[in-house]
């Protein structure tokens, strides 16, 4: 098989595998009290990797308009877990800043979702729990190797 056309087909076995992924392995579970998307929970955790950042840089790291950004962030100042910040530099740059309520929800999430993908992997015998960290560390190294443009 061609250098292309194993591109292709890795790219339709990420398309099967990633809306998969991000449900089952990446959103809070139903029964969290607080209630965050999934891409306020991506943001929320953008902003305490990051933070504080602008929210043209944030925009670029998730990956989305800074229209639909606007929504996101406003979701998440509305409950307390951000709030924006001028540029101590540049007044005209507005930054987002996570806040305790973000740090403590963001701590819980991570606790949730670590139980229930706990939970969710206990099927697995220890062998193919083996082989998934194997393979997941190997992807994660290919990948890392993978350059995307900025305006992704």
């Amino acid at each position: 098989m061609k250098k292309q056309e194993k591109i292709k087909v890795f790219i339709r076995e990420m398309m099967q595998f990633a809306p998969s992924f991000r449900k089952n392995f990446t959103t809070p579970p139903m029964n969290m009290k607080t209630k965050l998307s999934p891409h306020q929970l991506f943001c929320l955790i953008n902003i305490y990797k990051h933070g504080p950042i602008s929210m043209g840089d944030l925009a670029l790291k998730l990956g989305v308009s800074n229209q639909q950004l606007t929504r996101i962030v406003d979701g998440l100042v509305e409950q307390k877990m951000t709030r924006r910040i001028q540029d101590k530099t540049n007044r005209r740059i507005i930054q987002a800043e996570i806040s305790e309520i973000g740090k403590t929800t963001l701590q819980d999430m991570h606790l949730a979702i670590q139980e229930s993908t706990a939970q969710a992997l206990e099927v697995l015998s220890e062998e193919e729990l083996d082989q998934l960290i194997v393979h997941m560390r190997a992807l994660s190294s290919i990948l890392s190797k993978v350059k995307f443009e900025e305006t992704r």
